[in-house]
């Protein structure tokens, strides 16, 4: 299976902070699989070109059981032929739950945010290689001789830019903007013809 995306997990500076204050008081205690799905099609033959891989994320945050925390983490994976047509349907289809534990430090009560912000990367990162594990080994038994799958890349959420007062203005009234904010609004280069 090769991807022709990368997979990406983005945080914004807030969340940074809140899941290093979950890091700072938590240990990994256990990973396992809770469920899993795997189909692929009938009449699927090895693949004779690369497929085209999709993702999709599903954390959620379990309740606190005294000094644990546990994550929930659904991954599914879709693959396509790479050169097929828009409107084909995955001819691989794989999905995983993964539980994790981590044991809390005494006295440390994580807030909601906290948890959140762990649960949205790092608890997915955590899981993401006995992911990557069970695909390679489910891909095999389909049939399917396939690359593994690749890794995850963590970038940082870009704060959009705040409009200055009068393109705001006019924008909240449709209007063009007047040829002083037109100076202070940048622009977008344009691909030229």
């Amino acid at each position: 299976m090769e991807s022709r995306v990368d997979f990406l997990l983005s945080q914004d500076s807030a969340a940074v902070k809140a899941s290093a204050a979950f890091q700072r008081n938590a240990q990994i205690e256990s990973i396992r699989l809770l469920e899993s799905q795997c189909s692929v099609e009938q009449q699927f033959p090895e693949p004779p070109e690369p497929l085209s891989l999709s993702l999709a994320l599903a954390p959620e945050v379990l309740p606190l059981s005294g000094s644990r925390a546990g994550f929930a983490i659904r991954l599914s994976v879709e693959g396509k032929p790479a050169g097929g047509l828009p409107e084909q349907g995955p001819v691989v289809r794989i999905s995983g739950r993964f539980g994790l534990t981590y044991r809390l430090n005494e006295g440390y009560q994580p807030t909601q945010a906290e948890l959140d912000a762990f649960k949205d990367v790092n608890a997915v990162f955590n899981c993401w290689p006995f992911f990557r594990e069970f695909v390679q080994s489910m891909t095999g038994r389909m049939g399917l001789h396939v690359s593994p799958m690749p890794l995850l890349r963590l970038t940082s959420k870009q704060q959009p830019k705040p409009l200055d007062a009068q393109a705001e203005h006019n924008a909240a009234e449709g209007s063009a903007p007047s040829e002083r904010s037109r100076r202070r609004t940048p622009r977008t280069a344009q691909p030229r013809k």
